[in-house]
């Protein structure tokens, strides 16, 4: 149950992150700040379509770490990114 609620967490957090940023007019034009935010979105799109209700709890579980775990590496070279992290 503690995980399906921090995985819940994490989803309503990058959704109310893509939602403010998509709105704030953008004056950071870096690059990090741009490949940053494209791996947000990249990592929401592939969290989309992780068919959960096809796979088990356990095995959810484990894309996602997987999913998290990429998305924190490419945040380790990408300052903005960590920022986010």
């Amino acid at each position: 149950m503690a995980d399906a609620m921090q995985l819940n967490d994490t989803i309503s957090f990058f959704f109310y992150y893509q939602q403010i940023t998509g709105k704030r007019k953008r004056e950071d034009g870096s690059d990090d700040h741009i490949q940053g935010a494209a791996r947000i979105r990249k990592f929401l799109q592939d969290l989309a379509a992780l068919p959960v209700d096809q796979l088990g709890r356990d095995e959810s579980l484990a894309q996602l770490k997987v999913m998290k775990s990429a998305l924190d590496k490419d945040g380790a070279a990408n300052p903005w990114l960590q920022q986010i992290l």
